[in-house]
């Protein structure tokens, strides 16, 4: 994290030098709201959870209307979900957060108006850092409450592959442009490597096994930035 802490800073620094030699830097930030293509670990009835996306961006015009564009996201995906049985109830939220590396083809029509919209699609390269569970058990019976967060992160695969694709627009203001994104985020490989996870209650702790699962990421995210 520190690395990639400073490798954007360094961007940052030198974006007047890279503005001049053709390329653009942007910033950009948002709403990302996520859930999972299957059962997650287990637990059913699972919804989609809101969470933050942002980071910044470099970009390459080929000619006016396609460029590349490989990006740096913090994005902040999971799920949310209620469980029950005639004993008990419990809410959870899954907070999967990622350090994610897209890097997208981008086509933009009518560049030369003051807003342009565009389109983009391509792969992208997520690290995972960070794999929490936190339940709320609410006992009906015993009018009794607790709330526990474990940590998934030793079953989790630290890599994720996904493809994103979306459409914006850019409005041209002073010596850049404000961007606006749309973009669906499809995970590609698996959340759940599966393995034995090692939990403590209080003094107790207990060993479970979690099997693999073959749920995957997908998320929504809209993206405001601006880039010169």
């Amino acid at each position: 994290m520190r690395r990639i802490a400073y490798a954007l800073m360094i961007l940052m620094l030198l974006s007047p030098a890279v503005s001049a030699q053709g390329f653009s830097l942007g910033v950009k930030g948002g709403l990302f709201t996520a859930n999972t293509t299957g059962v997650p670990l287990g637990l059913n009835n699972t919804s989609f959870k809101n969470g933050f996306a942002g980071g910044v961006s470099l970009g390459y015009a080929f000619n006016d209307y396609f460029s590349l564009q490989p990006e740096v996201l913090y994005v902040m995906k999971g799920l949310d979900g209620v469980v029950s049985n005639r004993f008990a109830a419990a809410k959870f939220t899954g907070a999967y957060d990622y350090v994610e590396m897209p890097i997208l083809a981008k086509l933009t029509l009518a560049a030369k108006s003051r807003v342009s919209p565009y389109v983009f699609f391509g792969p992208s390269l997520g690290i995972n850092v960070k794999a929490d569970i936190q339940i709320e058990w609410a006992a009906s019976r015993f009018d009794e409450a607790s709330t526990e967060t474990r940590d998934y992160s030793s079953v989790t695969n630290s890599m994720e592959v996904c493809l994103v694709f979306g459409a914006g627009l850019n409005v041209a203001v002073g010596r850049g442009a404000i961007t606006l994104d749309g973009r669906f985020d499809l995970g590609l490989s698996n959340v759940t490597k599966g393995g034995d996870l090692s939990t403590r209650v209080g003094d107790v702790e207990r060993i479970e096994t979690v099997p693999a699962s073959t749920s995957k990421n997908i998320g929504f995210a809209l993206l405001a930035g601006y880039a010169f």
